[in-house]
Protein backbone atom coordinates (compact mmCIF):
# COMPACT_ATOMS: atom_id res chain seq x y z
CA UNK A 1 0.00 0.00 0.00
CA UNK A 2 1.38 3.28 -0.82
CA UNK A 3 2.72 5.40 2.20
CA UNK A 4 0.12 7.96 2.40
CA UNK A 5 -2.67 5.56 3.88
CA UNK A 6 -5.73 8.55 2.81
CA UNK A 7 -6.82 9.66 -0.66
CA UNK A 8 -8.12 13.08 -0.02
CA UNK A 9 -9.95 15.37 -2.94
CA UNK A 10 -11.80 18.22 -2.52
CA UNK A 11 -14.61 19.08 -5.42
CA UNK A 12 -14.01 21.46 -7.65
CA UNK A 13 -16.86 24.07 -5.97
CA UNK A 14 -15.03 23.23 -2.53
CA UNK A 15 -18.75 22.04 -1.07
CA UNK A 16 -16.98 18.43 -0.40
CA UNK A 17 -14.11 17.14 0.90
CA UNK A 18 -13.74 13.30 -0.14
CA UNK A 19 -11.38 11.17 2.23
CA UNK A 20 -10.93 7.55 0.84
CA UNK A 21 -8.46 5.12 1.83
CA UNK A 22 -6.02 4.04 -0.60
CA UNK A 23 -6.86 0.10 0.12
CA UNK A 24 -10.33 0.63 -2.05
CA UNK A 25 -7.86 1.42 -4.86
CA UNK A 26 -4.82 -0.09 -3.96
CA UNK A 27 -3.38 -4.00 -2.88
CA UNK A 28 -3.65 -3.14 0.90
CA UNK A 29 -4.11 -6.99 2.93
CA UNK A 30 -6.22 -5.25 5.19
CA UNK A 31 -9.08 -3.68 2.82
CA UNK A 32 -11.89 -5.94 2.53
CA UNK A 33 -12.50 -4.85 -1.46
CA UNK A 34 -10.73 -3.37 -3.91
CA UNK A 35 -13.34 -1.49 -6.09
CA UNK A 36 -12.14 2.29 -7.38
CA UNK A 37 -15.54 2.12 -9.14
CA UNK A 38 -17.65 2.12 -5.72
CA UNK A 39 -16.00 5.47 -4.68
CA UNK A 40 -16.40 7.05 -8.32
CA UNK A 41 -20.08 6.05 -7.67
CA UNK A 42 -21.18 7.77 -4.41
CA UNK A 43 -19.06 11.11 -5.63
CA UNK A 44 -21.34 11.11 -8.52
CA UNK A 45 -24.06 10.53 -6.12
CA UNK A 46 -23.33 12.87 -4.01
CA UNK A 47 -22.18 16.00 -6.02
CA UNK A 48 -25.31 15.58 -8.45
CA UNK A 49 -27.89 15.86 -5.24
CA UNK A 50 -30.44 18.08 -4.62
CA UNK A 51 -28.80 18.80 -1.39
CA UNK A 52 -25.32 19.80 -3.09
CA UNK A 53 -27.34 22.03 -5.80
CA UNK A 54 -29.16 23.78 -2.93
CA UNK A 55 -25.84 24.46 -1.18
CA UNK A 56 -24.50 25.74 -4.84
CA UNK A 57 -26.93 28.51 -4.84
CA UNK A 58 -25.62 30.32 -2.03
CA UNK A 59 -22.05 31.61 -2.56
CA UNK A 60 -20.94 32.24 0.81
CA UNK A 61 -21.02 28.20 1.40
CA UNK A 62 -17.60 28.15 -0.97
CA UNK A 63 -15.21 29.63 0.71
CA UNK A 64 -16.43 28.60 4.78
CA UNK A 65 -14.57 25.26 5.49
CA UNK A 66 -16.58 24.52 8.00
CA UNK A 67 -19.82 24.34 5.96
CA UNK A 68 -18.46 21.71 3.53
CA UNK A 69 -19.73 18.19 3.34
CA UNK A 70 -17.18 15.68 4.58
CA UNK A 71 -17.09 12.26 3.41
CA UNK A 72 -14.69 9.40 5.06
CA UNK A 73 -15.16 5.78 3.16
CA UNK A 74 -12.55 3.12 4.78
CA UNK A 75 -12.24 -0.29 2.76
CA UNK A 76 -12.03 -1.94 6.50
CA UNK A 77 -12.61 -1.45 10.21
CA UNK A 78 -8.80 0.10 10.39
CA UNK A 79 -10.88 3.49 9.08
CA UNK A 80 -7.52 5.37 8.04
CA UNK A 81 -9.93 7.47 6.32
CA UNK A 82 -11.20 8.95 9.65
CA UNK A 83 -15.05 8.22 8.70
CA UNK A 84 -16.01 8.59 12.80
CA UNK A 85 -15.18 12.59 12.65
CA UNK A 86 -17.18 13.00 9.30
CA UNK A 87 -20.44 14.36 8.42
CA UNK A 88 -21.05 10.86 6.45
CA UNK A 89 -18.94 7.90 6.93
CA UNK A 90 -18.67 4.47 5.36
CA UNK A 91 -17.31 1.47 6.70
CA UNK A 92 -16.84 -2.04 4.78
CA UNK A 93 -17.36 -4.59 7.30
CA UNK A 94 -17.25 -8.28 6.63
CA UNK A 95 -18.65 -10.58 9.48
CA UNK A 96 -18.32 -14.76 9.82
CA UNK A 97 -22.10 -15.82 9.57
CA UNK A 98 -21.35 -19.20 10.83
CA UNK A 99 -18.78 -21.55 11.89
CA UNK A 100 -18.96 -25.42 10.67
CA UNK A 101 -18.47 -28.44 12.45
CA UNK A 102 -15.06 -30.41 12.55
CA UNK A 103 -12.95 -27.74 13.98
CA UNK A 104 -9.28 -29.06 14.59
CA UNK A 105 -8.40 -27.14 17.37
CA UNK A 106 -5.73 -25.40 15.72
CA UNK A 107 -6.18 -21.77 17.38
CA UNK A 108 -5.19 -19.97 13.90
CA UNK A 109 -8.57 -17.84 13.66
CA UNK A 110 -8.56 -17.19 17.56
CA UNK A 111 -5.35 -15.92 17.10
CA UNK A 112 -5.86 -13.85 14.22
CA UNK A 113 -8.55 -11.74 16.13
CA UNK A 114 -6.90 -8.69 17.47
CA UNK A 115 -10.74 -8.48 19.35
CA UNK A 116 -10.26 -11.25 21.04
CA UNK A 117 -13.87 -12.31 19.28
CA UNK A 118 -13.26 -16.36 18.75
CA UNK A 119 -12.01 -18.80 20.90
CA UNK A 120 -11.65 -22.67 21.23
CA UNK A 121 -12.14 -24.93 23.52
CA UNK A 122 -11.87 -28.85 23.48
CA UNK A 123 -12.04 -28.76 18.90
CA UNK A 124 -15.37 -26.26 20.00
CA UNK A 125 -15.22 -22.70 18.55
CA UNK A 126 -17.52 -19.85 20.52
CA UNK A 127 -17.88 -16.61 18.53
CA UNK A 128 -18.80 -13.68 20.18
CA UNK A 129 -20.13 -10.95 17.61
CA UNK A 130 -20.75 -8.13 20.04
CA UNK A 131 -17.00 -8.43 20.19
CA UNK A 132 -16.14 -8.77 16.49
CA UNK A 133 -15.77 -5.75 14.20
CA UNK A 134 -16.08 -7.26 11.03
CA UNK A 135 -12.41 -6.85 10.06
CA UNK A 136 -12.82 -10.01 7.95
CA UNK A 137 -9.00 -11.13 8.79
CA UNK A 138 -10.22 -14.55 10.40
CA UNK A 139 -11.95 -15.76 7.41
CA UNK A 140 -9.40 -16.95 5.28
CA UNK A 141 -7.25 -18.66 8.03
CA UNK A 142 -8.97 -21.93 8.41
CA UNK A 143 -7.06 -24.40 6.55
CA UNK A 144 -9.96 -26.76 6.99
CA UNK A 145 -12.40 -23.80 5.18
CA UNK A 146 -14.82 -23.94 8.33
CA UNK A 147 -15.55 -20.35 8.89
CA UNK A 148 -18.51 -19.18 6.47
CA UNK A 149 -18.39 -15.35 5.85
CA UNK A 150 -21.54 -12.67 5.64
CA UNK A 151 -22.32 -10.98 2.87
CA UNK A 152 -20.37 -7.25 2.82
CA UNK A 153 -22.05 -4.68 4.51
CA UNK A 154 -20.87 -0.97 4.91
CA UNK A 155 -22.08 0.82 8.36
CA UNK A 156 -23.48 4.48 7.55
CA UNK A 157 -22.42 6.74 10.08
CA UNK A 158 -23.41 10.29 10.65
CA UNK A 159 -23.03 14.13 12.39
CA UNK A 160 -19.14 13.45 12.87
CA UNK A 161 -17.23 16.73 13.25
CA UNK A 162 -13.72 18.15 14.79
CA UNK A 163 -13.45 21.85 15.75
CA UNK A 164 -15.12 24.13 18.86
CA UNK A 165 -17.38 21.84 19.25
CA UNK A 166 -16.25 18.00 18.60
CA UNK A 167 -17.83 14.85 18.07
CA UNK A 168 -18.15 11.54 17.07
CA UNK A 169 -20.34 10.03 13.88
CA UNK A 170 -23.11 8.09 15.00
CA UNK A 171 -24.90 4.31 13.49
CA UNK A 172 -27.48 5.26 11.49
CA UNK A 173 -27.47 1.90 9.46
CA UNK A 174 -25.79 -1.10 8.15
CA UNK A 175 -26.24 -1.51 3.91
CA UNK A 176 -25.96 -4.03 2.19
CA UNK A 177 -22.48 -2.78 -0.11
CA UNK A 178 -24.89 -3.70 -3.46
CA UNK A 179 -27.24 -0.93 -1.95
CA UNK A 180 -24.48 2.23 -1.21
CA UNK A 181 -25.32 4.47 -3.78
CA UNK A 182 -28.94 3.60 -3.50
CA UNK A 183 -29.25 4.57 -0.23
CA UNK A 184 -26.98 7.85 -0.57
CA UNK A 185 -28.97 8.81 -3.32
CA UNK A 186 -31.99 8.70 -1.60
CA UNK A 187 -30.62 10.12 1.71
CA UNK A 188 -29.30 13.34 -0.27
CA UNK A 189 -32.10 14.04 -2.41
CA UNK A 190 -34.26 13.69 1.20
CA UNK A 191 -36.70 16.98 1.82
CA UNK A 192 -36.40 16.08 5.46
CA UNK A 193 -32.19 16.56 5.43
CA UNK A 194 -31.16 19.67 6.71
CA UNK A 195 -29.48 22.23 4.77
CA UNK A 196 -26.83 23.23 6.99
CA UNK A 197 -24.13 20.13 7.74
CA UNK A 198 -24.23 21.46 11.32
CA UNK A 199 -27.70 20.35 12.10
CA UNK A 200 -27.42 16.79 10.32
CA UNK A 201 -27.63 15.35 14.31
CA UNK A 202 -28.59 11.80 14.62
CA UNK A 203 -31.96 11.94 15.13
CA UNK A 204 -32.15 14.80 12.10
CA UNK A 205 -30.90 11.77 9.87
CA UNK A 206 -32.66 9.03 11.29
CA UNK A 207 -35.82 10.85 10.54
CA UNK A 208 -34.72 11.84 6.51
CA UNK A 209 -33.94 7.91 6.35
CA UNK A 210 -37.57 6.71 7.37
CA UNK A 211 -38.81 5.67 4.42
CA UNK A 212 -35.23 4.94 1.92
CA UNK A 213 -35.45 1.28 0.35
CA UNK A 214 -32.37 -0.91 0.10
CA UNK A 215 -32.33 -1.02 -3.93
CA UNK A 216 -29.27 -3.12 -5.16
CA UNK A 217 -27.20 -1.48 -7.80
CA UNK A 218 -27.97 -3.96 -9.94
CA UNK A 219 -31.40 -3.98 -9.88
Amino acid sequence: MKRNAIQSETSKHDLVDFSVCRGIEANCRFSLINEPKLFQNIKQVVLSSKFIKQLRKTDATTSQAHRRLRIGIAGCPNACSLPQIKTLGLIVRRKPSRFLPGCSGCGTCSTSCKETAIKIHENNVSWDPQRCVGCGLCLNTCSSELIEASELSVELLVGGRMGRHPRFAQLVADIPIEAVSSVMEQLLNSPMLPNNVHDWSYEKIQEAFDGIKYKRDNE
